[in-house]
């Protein structure tokens, strides 16, 4: 691919919209059209070193997808809207890129193609399909009609199959290498409604598990006695000659109560989430207006000697019940 030149990057620039939303470096096309004169040749210089790498900075391609929702109370992932929030300079390297694939879409694109080319509308296939219905009822012959569902269809792209399609149709493999390195973009997290919902999840499901695993190991050590009761229960149940499998987890209701022992002296979230009140209510003899934003001390109320008998003693024990036991 011919090296990009300050021109056709400018002109890219000032064609796209000034105020869309910015990626991870907060950066809109605002900054960069504003301040062209003072960052053009600097632009010019990442992209080049990109285009001449075949492969773009990690700070450039990692983007944050801004999740919304489409009904007021949304169930599954299908209910929102799924935007990719790129960094402007990444936004330049691919529109440079697709601005030279365009000029050679007319040439590789069949003419039953109707959209995404140059020079043609979806809305052609629209009215050759009322034609080919028009004339099927017209004159009363057999037909059968296909409609293909292309909802998300970029979202189901084979990307292996992609790159087949393209060296067959005689690009070459600095060309698809580029197409590569557009394509394997980094979702570093995701947000919704301001919420860093991406890093919420991953933070729930790996971090807080491995912080809590150490902590339940920490304090096995400190207290040989659980250690070999533990031990015990999973020679008991287990046996010598297998692994623990998920499957044997029920049964091994001292190893629960440890792992929950655990979660009681060290939670993996001293201060949950926060919580706000639609209404004003009344808590533990407190008033609480409407609105107001309530955070939850986990780590205080696991050791109130109100609620625990001898809190700070590692009992696994009092964690075989249904009440809460001495």
């Amino acid at each position: 691919m011919a090296p990009f030149t300050l021109a056709e990057l400018k002109e890219i620039v000032f064609s796209m919209h000034p105020e869309k939303a910015p990626g991870l470096d907060g950066f809109t096309a605002l900054l960069f059209q504003k301040c062209w004169e003072f960052i053009g040749n600097d632009v010019l210089l990442a992209l080049e070193e990109s285009r001449r790498n075949r492969s773009i900075l990690r700070e450039l391609n990692t983007t944050l997808i801004a999740i919304i929702p489409k009904v007021d109370n949304p169930t599954s992932f299908s209910d929102f809207h799924l935007i990719a929030l790129c960094t402007t300079l990444y936004k330049i390297f691919t529109k440079a890129i697709s601005v030279r694939l365009s000029r050679l879409l007319p040439r590789i694109v069949s003419l039953e193609q109707g959209g995404f080319v140059p020079g043609r509308e979806t809305s052609e296939g629209v009215n050759v399909a009322h034609e080919v219905l028009h004339s099927i009822s017209q004159q009363k012959v057999l037909a059968m009609i296909l409609k293909l569902d292309m909802l998300k269809a970029y979202d189901r792209v084979n990307w292996q199959a992609l790159r087949v399609v393209l060296y067959h149709l005689g690009f070459s493999s600095c060309w698809v290498k580029e197409i590569n390195v557009i394509a394997d973009f980094l979702v570093n997290k995701a947000v919704v409604e301001d919420v860093d919902f991406l890093e919420i999840m991953f933070r729930a499901g790996s971090d807080t598990s491995s912080v809590t695993l150490e902590w339940a190991l920490s304090l096995l050590l400190r207290h040989p006695h659980v250690m070999r009761k533990a031990q015990e229960e999973l020679d008991s149940k287990v046996g010598w000659r297998r692994v623990v499998e998920e499957s044997d987890i029920p049964q091994l209701t001292y190893l629960q109560a440890i792992v929950k022992e655990t979660l009681c002296f060290y939670p993996a979230a001293p201060l949950l989430l926060p919580q706000k009140s639609e209404e004003a209510c009344t808590v533990g003899g407190y008033h609480i207006p409407a609105e107001t934003i309530m955070m939850v001390n986990a780590w205080e109320i696991h050791r109130d000697p109100k609620v625990w008998n001898k809190p700070l003693d590692f009992k696994p024990e009092r964690m075989m019940f249904d009440a809460v036991a001495s």
